[in-house]
């Protein structure tokens, strides 16, 4: 959400050149999307141009803090397509700076619709720009008399032809969306918000329900995400008492419902862009995690232990295993720590090591973390381990094709992430090329997660010394998606 404040300016444009997308069982090849029966593990980058522009409200009733921002796209070869897409926007905009309260139920007996909005904003985001699709969700956050709503609006486009998609066109083969609904009603029905009366205006509680959740209607609300459909409840929706004045919301994971949901539907052949180029995302798998049960031992008044290992149920048994493999506590380096705490009341002592595992793409994400922290000194270790489905180890190698030159690539994103803290090209006593064979790596939506071993920072006097390890993010797009394995 954007934050208000007063604009003087008449007009200043942000341009961002936004490419997102979705595919599944993408080949750079082929085209990149989900049918029926495919996991969705990537997607595919639109090729536009998204400018925000803020726009400055000169009527005398605006409020005191206000900011107003609409979208505007570029990047298709057909004209009128865009011009088709740019006009719903600004019907959508002008429609949202006219209208008055939403139709929640109860907000007219708080608000007096006459008396003046202290704050407004009017906020464009694009969500999801992938597959020929663009998933715009627009929120008009408004103070008024002294009361604070919000309304939600979302627009998805076909690029192809300039036509708004509704629900029902990404589930084609179930008109009903039964996969949705009932991943939709799981998450509804978890919290059990049953409406028995009582004050008209409750801020407490998000919302409540008056009837059962009826399934997603033909002209529900909904913008999707990189690995998500979001739906979005709110005065349309009958059997939802929203007591907040603010939409309530439902993501519900494409791996949930991927042998309905079809994103490929409106993936074309391409040539739709005024300037083309492959590049792709992985999509995040949404399978709730779970929680190893660790023995923490007890530490004292100024020494912290703590120990965390979370995977998805589903991760193959090898990956299972070594996180628990990693999920062993330091008992050399905690005694070391509650040692020197028992002589040093004054600072606090602490170590913890955190295993997480998460499914992205056709591949399996293990990151372990151990950092420890004491007096004048912190230290910390990350590494990252990737596996294939099959539980098999990936090599940093293995995911680019041969002749790929990915190890420049890399050591130059290391070189230019670590030259503030070490001009002279002296990385804590090592050199790059050392650097660059003990580094790990973890695959993220848009690109690469380097992780270096721990790296000896030496800093100002008055500063605190410390030796961690370094993550760098280095895009997809920077090696060439056609170089890559992952994507195919």
């Amino acid at each position: 959400m954007l934050s208000c404040k007063k604009r003087i300016a008449a007009a200043v444009i942000a341009v961002m050149t936004v490419s997102l997308v979705f595919v599944s069982g993408c080949s750079q090849n082929t085209s990149a999307g989900a049918g029926a029966g495919e996991y969705i593990s990537c997607l595919k980058q639109n090729c536009i141009v998204v400018e925000t522009v803020e726009m400055e409200n000169f009527n005398e009733n605006a409020p005191e803090t206000y900011l107003y921002t609409k979208l505007h796209i570029t990047g298709l070869k057909d004209s009128g397509i865009e011009d088709k897409i740019n006009g719903v926007i600004e019907e959508k905009y002008n429609e949202l700076i006219s209208n008055g309260l939403p139709a929640y139920r109860g907000i007219s007996s708080v608000i007096d619709p006459s008396a003046k909005k202290s704050s407004e904003t009017i906020s464009m985001n694009v969500m999801g720009n992938f597959n020929d699709i663009l998933s715009v969700m627009i929120l008009k956050t408004v103070n008024q008399d002294g009361v604070h709503y919000i309304d939600c609006h979302t627009l998805n486009f076909d690029l192809n032809s300039g036509d708004q998609i509704s629900i029902g066109d990404l589930f084609p083969e179930n008109e009903g969306c039964d996969a949705l609904n009932t991943a939709a009603s799981q998450k509804i029905d978890a919290f059990n918000n049953k409406y028995y009366g009582g004050n008209v205006y409750d801020p407490s509680t998000e919302y409540l329900m008056l009837g059962s959740f009826k399934g997603v209607a033909e002209d529900q609300k909904f913008y999707l995400s990189d690995n998500k459909i979001h739906l979005v409840f709110d005065y349309t929706n009958p059997e939802f008492y929203l007591t907040a004045f603010a939409p309530y919301e439902v993501a519900v994971g494409y791996d949930r419902i991927y042998e309905e949901m079809d994103l490929q539907a409106f993936l074309g052949n391409g040539g739709i862009y005024s300037e083309e180029e492959d590049k792709y995302i992985l999509v995040y798998g949404s399978e709730e995690a779970a929680e190893a049960v660790l023995d923490v031992p007890q530490g004292s008044a100024n020494v912290h232990y703590g120990m965390s290992c979370t995977y998805p149920e589903g991760a193959p048994d090898s990956v299972k295993k070594k996180a628990e493999e990693l999920s062993v506590f330091n008992d050399e380096l905690a005694g070391q720590l509650k040692s020197e705490a028992a002589s040093n009341a004054a600072y606090q002592y602490g170590y913890t090591n955190t295993v997480r595992v998460n499914r992205i793409g056709n591949y399996y994400n293990l990151i372990h973390s151990e950092s420890y922290y004491k007096a004048n000194y912190w230290g910390e270790s990350a590494a990252g381990y990737v596996y294939d489905m099959n539980g098999k180890e990936v090599k940093l190698s293995d995911i680019f094709k041969g002749g790929a030159d990915h190890e420049t690539v890399i050591k130059d994103y290391i070189a230019e992430k670590l030259s503030y803290d070490f001009p002279e090209g002296d990385y804590g006593g090592k050199t790059l090329d050392e650097i660059y064979d003990e580094v790990s790596f973890t695959l993220d939506t848009y690109g690469l997660q380097i992780k270096t071993q721990p790296i000896k920072f030496t800093m100002d006097l008055g500063e605190t010394d410390y030796e961690s390890s370094v993550s760098i993010f280095i895009p997809y797009d920077e090696f060439g998606c056609d170089q890559m394995t992952i994507f195919n």
